[in-house]
């Protein structure tokens, strides 16, 4: 859908050009100079649908190459057969076919010499359209040799555009159903509209795009490329440039899909309150083809964002549920107030800075909530015991790390293996004196050494009713000098590094 009428956005204030893009490329590639012109003579005044011809000229099969190469919306092909060798033609369709992989341009064979006509197989096997002898090429026989071969490239491209285009929809939207994360989900349908819009092997950061969500508390540009691309991750209320803001004021206005010069944009639709906004520059008005192939995926990618809000919510909902129930059950354990609520975003935090991606930290965070579920399955005399466990108390205590392993095993779903992992293996130590396995170095899992350093910290500078709270630098000298027996030296040296962002944690949520 374009749209019309007088009235312009600021960022255009000229008409449309017509531009190469749309006219059809014609490659010459003859050895002798004569043919050129006068193929350019005869058909100057040529057009087809609307759109006049645009010529390349190659005099060699290897000039013709690297043309081809960088034309891929090359329509017809004029080759003569003999140029350097008496069948550098031969040899130059064979590579267009073979070797670039480009079926869609049209070939007509055009030869001086009737004696070397190419094998009957051969104009077969290459899709060879059409063969002439030079002497046989009047006007007339041109002209409506070339009208075949352009209509036949402009309906192979059709179906060739509309498979492209399908096969990206379907082949992006599995991606989109089964992803876990708002960022992983946004960065899909960015990466997929690009494909279509761009071509496959076009990088996406060359070209200007932006993708914006506006909610109820404002628009965040979620990626921004190219010319765009110092607005990436900004608030755009907080923006100046006019550019940006002419663009965004149109948004407002597309239900689906709307072209206005330079740029195509895009709306998904959506029952939540929030909408995004895809925004990508192109030279190229969307066509029938182009529109079609537009509507599946913008329907596709709607159904699978009101998909993704469903099961984020659920999601959402299902963890604050079970950071309720983990800390009731920390509470009647031991009494620890906001211990959960702690370790969990220590742990995010220690992630994140040891190089794990946001949905990665946040993954983790919520399996570290769990890590001693097991504690259900240990008598109140032991784990409210206000004095020194006895040998015997201690082994049972010790047991909560198993019971809490098969509570959380036998669920595969989200973060729950790491889950397990974790409440089973955060009282190993790095020199394997530890339990329940003894297990040492890196063959403990890397997120029970992160929860072991977060929570025996917080354990010891806050009250237990076996002991009173240290202070943080008491607390901070019993990591250092367990640094490399009980914890991972790199680990106790990043949450010194972040030591000043626990304690905005902590503070945060006092017991």
């Amino acid at each position: 859908m374009t749209d019309s009428g007088s009235r312009l956005l600021k960022f255009t204030n000229v008409p449309a050009q017509k531009t190469e893009k749309e006219s059809w490329k014609i490659l010459i590639v003859d050895d002798e100079s004569i043919m050129h012109s006068v193929t350019e003579l005869v058909l100057r005044d040529f057009s087809f649908e609307g759109k006049k011809l645009s010529f390349l000229s190659a005099y060699t099969a290897d000039e013709a190459k690297i043309l081809l190469t960088e034309h891929n919306d090359v329509a017809v092909a004029l080759v003569d057969i003999v140029m350097e060798e008496d069948n550098s033609g031969l040899q130059f369709i064979q590579w267009v076919r073979e070797e670039l992989g480009n079926r869609e341009v049209r070939l007509i064979l055009r030869t001086g010499q009737p004696g070397l006509a190419p094998e009957r197989d051969i104009i077969q096997r290459y899709e060879i359209n059409d063969y002439k002898e030079k002497t046989e090429l009047t006007d007339v026989k041109l002209i409506t040799a070339l009208t075949v071969a352009i209509r036949g490239y402009r309906d192979i491209s059709v179906l060739n555009r509309n498979k492209n285009g399908f096969e990206s929809i379907v082949r992006g939207g599995r991606n989109l159903w089964t992803s876990g994360s708002s960022s992983g989900f946004m960065t899909l349908i960015h990466s997929q509209l690009m494909e279509i819009v761009c071509g496959q092997n076009r990088q996406v950061e060359d070209v200007d795009s932006l993708l914006i969500k506006k909610s109820e508390s404002g628009s965040l540009i979620l990626k921004a490329t190219a010319a765009f691309s110092s607005f990436d991750r900004q608030k755009l209320e907080s923006q100046s440039d006019p550019l940006l803001k002419s663009v965004y004021d149109f948004c407002s206005e597309v239900q689906n899909f709307r072209y206005r010069e330079p740029y195509l944009f895009c709306s998904l639709n959506t029952r939540q309150a929030e909408k995004l906004y895809l925004v990508v520059k192109t030279e190229k008005e969307p066509d029938e083809t182009d529109s079609a192939i537009l509507s599946a995926f913008l329907l596709n990618s709607s159904l699978a964002l009101d998909y993704w809000y469903l099961t984020s919510n659920r999601s959402r909902s299902q963890k604050k549920m079970l950071f309720f129930l983990s800390e009731v059950i920390e509470q009647h354990f031991s009494e620890t107030g906001n211990h959960i609520q702690r370790v969990s975003e220590m742990v995010h935090l220690m992630a994140v800075s040891h190089g794990f991606s946001e949905d990665e930290a946040e993954h983790l965070r919520m399996a570290s909530i769990l890590h001693d579920i097991g504690k259900i399955g240990i008598p109140d005399t032991i784990l409210k015991k206000p004095g020194k466990l006895t040998e015997d108390e201690m082994e049972i205590m010790k047991s909560h790390v198993r019971i809490g392993y098969r509570m959380l095993s036998s669920n595969e779903d989200e973060f729950f293996p790491d889950a397990a992992d974790i409440a089973l293996y955060h009282h190993e130590a790095w020199d394997g004196h530890g339990y329940p396995e003894g297990l040492k170095g890196e063959a403990i899992p890397l997120s029970a050494r992160i929860l072991a350093v977060v929570d025996v910290f917080d354990a010891l500078t806050h009250l237990r009713i076996y002991k009173d709270a240290w202070s943080e630098e008491e607390a901070l000298a019993f990591l250092q000098e367990k640094k490399g027996i009980d914890f991972e030296p790199v680990l106790v040296d990043l949450f010194y590094e972040n030591f000043d962002r626990m304690k905005e944690i902590l503070n945060a949520h006092p017991d």
